[in-house]
Order: C-alpha cells, then sequence, then structure tokens
C-alpha cells in the first residue's frame, strides 16, 4: 500500500520522467537481434566521452557527468558513490555483466577503475539495476569492452604531465581481421600528489602542503574476441591492476602514515549466440582482490584476500509483440582476513524471469520476477512491474515502475572481527519511479534536442549502519527503515553543422534521504538527513569542436553534506569550474598527433569532499597523444 500510495502522489504531483533511452542492437553477420523498444533509463557515455583528458578514473567521470555523488578521500585516493541517496554498497558496478562489487565490503572503489580500459559506461538507475542482479538499490554502473572487427592495425600512445608531479602514461594496441580481434591496453599513473591547503585548524590558517599522498597505479588489460560461424561471438579477457597509495592523514593528524596496496586480478569468458528470433549468452568470471594496509602510528598491518567465481546464462527471445528474457546466475565469494577468525565464504544462486508485452503501438507493459537464494540463509522474491506509453506527435514517452529489490550483508557486516553482526537482517527496498522522456530534432539547424525527468521514491527496510559502540569499535547495525526520494532531470542540446560540431548538456538532482524511526530515546538523528549525501547537485558541460579543435568545459556543483546525524554539523556547498582544450594535427597520412591542456578547479576553490581531507586548488595538465592506423 505504502508503494500504491508514493505510485499516486507522484502521479499527482508532475510532469514526470527518466534518464536517456538506448536499444539493445547486435550486429554479427548481418544478423540484427533487436527486442521491442528495450528501455531502460540508461545513461550511457561512450568512447568520446571516456577519451577526455579531465576523466582519468571511473570516479572522475561519474561525478562530472551523472546524477552521482562521488565521495572522495582525494587524487589517487578512495571513491565512493551514492546514488538516489542510498549507500555504498547499494550501487552495483557490472563488467561486461558481471558484478564487481567486493563480497567483503559489498562495495567498489571507483578510483581502481581507469577510464582507459573502458569502451562504454552506462548508469542505470534505481531498479533498471535488477535486470542484472540484485544489490543494485541505488542503481548500477556497467561498464564494457567492445570489439571493432575489420582488418587493421591500431598503435595509440599518450602522456599526460600535471600538477602535483602527476604522470599518467597509456599505451594501446589493437589488431585482427573480420574474424579475429586482439586488444592490449597498458596504463601507468602516478602523482605526489602534494598540493597545498589552507590550515583551518591551526592560529593564522597556515598553508601546508598534504603529506604521505603519493601513489603509483599500473596496469594491464587484455582481450580477444573471435566471431565464430553461424552467428556466434566468443570473448575472453583478463584484466590486472595494482595500486599503491599512501593515504593522506586528516588535517588534525599530520604526521600520521598510512599506506594501501590493491591488487585485482579479474579473468572473464563470454560466448554469444544469436538466433533468427533469440539470444543466448553465457558469461563466467574469476575476480581475485588482495587489500594491504599499513598505519605507522597504530602499529597496524593487515591483509586481506578476496577470491570470487560468478557466472550467469541469458537467453532472450522474442516474438511479434511479446520478448522474453530469461536469466540464471551463480556467485560463490571466499575470504580471508586478519580481521576474520577463518576464512569465510558465501554462495548466492538468482533466477530471472521478464515478458514486455506490446498492447498497442503506443502501450507497452513488463512484468520481472527475480529470486535470490543464499545458502544456509533466506530466499527472496522481488517482483517488478512497468508500464510504458508513447505519446503520439508529441514526441514524449511517459512511463512509470514499481518493485522490489535486496541487498544482502557482505561479509565484513557479518564476521568481521570483533564488528561483525551475524544477526543482520537483508536490506530490502521497496521503489516506486515516474518519468518521461522529450526528444525533439530540427532539421533545419541539424539540431536533436533531448531531455527528461524522473521522480522517484524508495523505502529501505533493515538499512545497514555501522555506529560507534561503547567498546571503542565501529558495529553494523539494522534501522527500522530509511526513505529516500526525488527528482532528476537531464537536458542535452547537439548540433552538427559542417565542421562545426556542439554539445551542451545537464544534469540536476535532488535527493532526501532520511531516518523517519528513532532508534532509542535520545535519537536526534530521526527525520534528518544522512550524513554525507547532497540533497542538491548539478552539472553543466559543453563540448565543441571546429575542425581539427576541440574544447571541453564542466561545471559542477554540489550542496551541502551534514556531517553528523543530528545535521548540525556540515561541510559547506561548493563549485568546480574545469576546461580543456585538444588540437589534432595529420602526420603522414596515417598518423594524428593530438595537443591537449586544461586547467581544473578554474576557481581555486578551497573545498572538502570529506571532512578534514582537503582537494586540490586549481591546477593543469599537458597531454600529448600519438595514434597510427594501418
Amino acid at each position: 500500500m505504502r508503494i500504491l500510495g508514493t505510485i499516486l502522489f507522484l502521479a499527482m504531483a508532475s510532469n514526470l520522467l527518466s534518464q536517456n533511452t538506448i536499444s539493445d542492437t547486435v550486429r554479427i553477420n548481418s544478423v540484427t537481434v533487436n527486442g521491442h523498444s528495450k528501455t531502460r533509463n540508461q545513461q550511457t557515455l561512450d568512447s568520446s566521452i571516456l577519451g577526455n583528458p579531465q576523466h582519468l578514473n571511473l570516479g572522475d567521470l561519474l561525478s562530472k557527468k551523472s546524477h552521482l555523488f562521488i565521495k572522495s578521500y582525494g587524487i589517487g585516493s578512495l571513491a565512493t558513490v551514492s546514488l538516489r541517496g542510498s549507500g555504498t554498497a547499494h550501487t552495483q558496478v557490472n563488467w561486461n555483466g558481471i558484478s564487481l562489487n567486493s563480497s567483503m565490503n559489498g562495495s567498489s572503489d571507483l578510483a581502481l577503475f581507469p577510464l582507459f580500459f573502458m569502451d562504454q559506461v552506462g548508469v542505470n538507475y534505481g531498479l533498471n539495476s535488477l535486470a542484472d542482479g540484485t544489490g543494485g538499490i541505488g542503481g548500477a554502473v556497467n561498464i564494457s569492452t567492445l570489439p571493432e572487427f575489420g582488418k587493421q592495425l591500431n598503435l595509440f600512445s599518450s602522456y599526460l604531465h600535471g600538477s602535483f608531479g602527476q604522470q599518467q602514461l597509456n599505451v594501446k594496441i589493437k589488431g585482427g581481421g573480420e574474424k579475429f580481434q586482439s586488444i592490449t591496453k597498458i596504463i601507468y599513473n602516478q602523482a605526489d600528489n602534494d598540493f597545498e591547503y589552507r590550515d583551518f585548524t591551526t592560529e593564522g590558517f597556515p598553508n601546508n602542503k598534504v603529506s604521505n599522498a603519493r601513489f603509483l597505479q599500473k596496469g594491464v588489460m587484455q582481450n580477444f574476441f573471435f566471431k565464430l560461424p553461424k552467428n556466434q561471438l566468443f570473448e575472453a579477457s583478463l584484466w590486472f591492476f595494482n595500486s599503491v597509495r599512501n593515504l593522506p592523514p586528516l588535517i588534525t593528524l599530520r604526521d600520521n602514515k598510512e599506506l594501501q596496496e590493491d591488487v585485482a586480478l579479474k579473468s572473464l569468458v563470454k560466448y554469444s549466440k544469436y538466433f533468427k528470433n533469440s539470444t543466448l549468452k553465457v558469461t563466467s568470471a574469476f575476480l581475485s582482490d588482495e587489500l594491504n594496509y599499513q598505519n605507522e602510528r597504530a602499529g597496524i598491518a593487515t591483509s586481506a584476500l578476496n577470491n570470487s567465481f560468478r557466472t550467469r546464462l541469458d537467453y532472450e527471445f522474442n516474438f511479434k509483440k511479446i520478448d522474453v528474457h530469461t536469466q540464471a546466475k551463480y556467485d560463490h565469494s571466499n575470504a580471508s582476513a586478519d580481521g576474520l577468525v577463518t576464512a569465510v565464504n558465501q554462495t548466492r544462486a538468482e533466477f530471472f524471469l521478464k515478458t514486455e508485452q506490446l498492447i498497442t503501438k503506443d502501450f507497452k507493459t513488463s512484468l520481472s520476477l527475480r529470486s535470490l537464494h543464499v545458502v544456509q540463509a533466506e530466499s527472496y522474491l522481488l517482483p517488478q512491474v512497468r508500464l510504458d506509453y508513447q505519446v503520439q506527435g508529441l514526441n514524449l514517452h511517459l512511463y512509470a515502475l514499481a518493485g522490489k529489490n535486496v541487498k544482502y550483508s557482505s561479509l565484513n557486516d557479518l564476521y568481521y572481527v570483533p564488528s561483525g553482526n551475524v544477526n543482520l537482517k537483508a536490506e530490502e527496498s521497496e521503489s516506486a519511479e515516474l518519468g518521461a522522456i522529450y526528444e525533439r530534432g530540427f532539421a533545419n539547424n541539424k539540431a536533436l534536442f533531448t531531455s527528461s525527468a524522473t521522480l522517484f521514491y524508495n523505502n529501505i527496510a533493515n538499512y545497514i549502519q555501522w555506529e560507534p559502540t561503547a567498546f571503542g569499535f565501529w558495529r553494523p547495525s539494522n534501522l527500522n527503515s530509511v526513505e529516500t526520494m526525488g527528482s532528476e532531470l537531464f537536458i542535452e542540446l547537439s548540433q552538427v553543422k559542417g565542421k562545426i560540431k556542439k554539445q551542451l548538456n545537464a544534469t540536476y538532482s535532488y535527493t532526501a534521504s532520511k531516518n523517519y524511526e528513532k532508534q532509542h530515546e535520545f535519537d536526534e538523528s530521526s527525520g534528518k538527513q544522512l550524513i554525507y549525501i547532497p540533497e542538491h547537485k548539478g552539472n553543466v558541460s559543453l563540448n565543441m569542436e571546429i575542425d581539427n579543435i576541440s574544447f571541453a568545459m564542466n561545471y559542477q556543483f554540489i550542496g551541502i553534506r551534514f556531517i553528523s546525524s543530528d545535521n548540525e554539523e556540515l561541510l559547506p556547498s561548493y563549485s568546480l569550474l574545469d576546461a580543456s582544450v585538444c588540437k589534432n594535427l595529420k602526420w603522414r597520412d596515417k598518423s594524428i598527433i593530438s595537443l591537449s591542456a586544461g586547467v581544473k578547479n578554474i576557481l581555486d576553490v578551497e573545498y572538502q569532499a570529506i571532512e578534514w581531507r582537503p582537494m586540490p586548488n586549481r591546477n593543469y595538465f599537458i597531454k600529448i597523444s600519438y595514434q597510427f592506423n594501418k
């Protein structure tokens, strides 16, 4: 009844809406498999955006180009995500359909995902993430590696030099033909990260330099793609990444020295078979993540190893007016750490059934049911219903969506010593969403205008929150419930006229995320905004290309964030302005040299994303790239 009431409220409240629409289209040997407008409310960022030198890792990109709020501890340091007012572990990160979230802490550090390794990034908001699995109560980030068949040899290399000793070297080698392709990517990234900041904890506010902030990242990704007879595709990928980060201390603890090393090995194989009216896909992955941590002041040296085997099978088929998607998933994870008495493991299975039916040419219904089964634990059934309506003559698409999701406790939540709580309940959500998309083309001006908006509501029962105890350590417990609601707006205007390309887009999100039920008599957090979740966030981006010169500018606004549960303490809002310019030069017919330069934080804003952790002031970068095609 709560969800139904929310839907009625949203329906009466506004002019509805959502995020961008894409259609799943795969072409192999001239066979095209299309669903009936498989609308997903997915924001898609392709290679033209990923190549922007301002976006060095996944966290940088999503902070500037989406509704996601990135909680960053500094350049190269931990970067976690909050989507639609949910917690860090409520956003799934998927690589070619396989979840990369750690089974130990349930989340992903986006600073460890270089954009150079990705061909496409998509964001599924809210319940739309359920198509790939449970856990994405806030949504999901989907990263993909894609083939480009054809007789070719491509060599790409780039070198970036930036402020605070930053150096990044990227190399890409691509070769193959109509049946086979190999893509090798190598990255090396380092920085001293010793920027200045004003010390507000010392009389006179003197300027100090951030200490113990150096980082070194290096990695390699190898992709193989095989086009097999009878419309079959096989791909194999290997992803290795090593990150060594000195963790800068809080302003209040300048002499503290911490170090964290992350070693990640990800391997994935995928088989696809395309029939006339159906598609079969089988994906399997082995993921290994090792973390080593040292705290010199506290005399702590710990390590943790997390291994996971994850596989999924998808079969989709369509009739004249009905599309059916079936899915099965299996996940087995094993973890060993100094904080665990013994190695622990978790095994789960999921099953998914979805049908989409065209009632009329303008009206479509979608029904889905996902089940989650955790070995030696509970099982969950998660229904979802969606209605889509295309308003003829107005270029307007409307939809309504409601359903359930669940986030099972992580291994740290359950078993970490002495904090683990084996009595935790899984987090269960009930969500509703209303939206619309408006799109109009202007033939005379060769322009396209797209706008969308979303209204959403989410009730999360058994919300897991880590809180300090009287014994000096933090421990997870279940809150009765947390409610999040808000709106998301998107506007984009693009034009291609001759040699001039222009694109202007803007996003705005309002998010209220509150716990309305008191945990005890003296609880002052009831009805207050959850900590580190801004109510207001906005982005404005301008991209222009004139012949061989391109210009990019991005403005970002982050509203106040409360840092105490009673909302008595807060971090002020801040605005960031970045800009870059790039010039492409042809050399010897088959080569292109690109020269780029840019400025970040042009306005030289002093700000903190996390309390007592200063962020860089105005800084610069230059980049040179070389590309050879044969």
